[in-house]
């Protein structure tokens, strides 16, 4: 993997480049979608993420995917495995948490997005392409 993907040139990452700077730029989710996204997970999911940072950090994954358009061999390593990642995605897709996090999320840009490749995943259809493609 390009060690590329995980670097982000000072003028992206805010100013002066800093750690600080480029995590910012790498949190999709913003502080208040965090509750909302909290209320419409699975009751013993939802616990766990209040004290375990790993559940934000794959909804942070599965958005750099969705938002670069990247295969999920090319995930950056600090999301952890790839793997791991993928097939938690497809688990949330096929119970429909998913679709749930898009609409307590009501965003039109990312959300629909991130709806596309779920449909794309679970209906095998080029929703993604066609819906993303018309976004940019």
């Amino acid at each position: 993997m390009s060690a590329a993907l995980d670097e982000f040139p000072a003028w992206q990452a805010g100013g002066d480049g800093s750690a600080a700077s480029r995590q910012q730029v790498l949190q999709r989710l913003k502080e208040a979608d965090w509750p909302r996204i909290l209320a419409v997970l699975p009751k013993k999911t939802a616990t766990r993420a209040q004290h375990f940072p790993r559940t934000r950090n794959f909804i942070e994954a599965t958005l750099w995917v969705v938002d670069t358009g990247l295969q999920w061999r090319q995930l950056p390593t600090h999301y952890g495995s790839w793997r791991s990642n993928y097939v938690r995605f497809l688990r949330w897709a096929q119970q429909g948490t998913w679709t749930k996090i898009v609409a307590a999320l009501g965003d039109a840009g990312l959300g629909a997005c991130l709806q596309a490749r779920v449909d794309a995943y679970l209906f095998e259809s080029d929703a993604f392409a066609a819906t993303c493609d018309e976004a940019d």
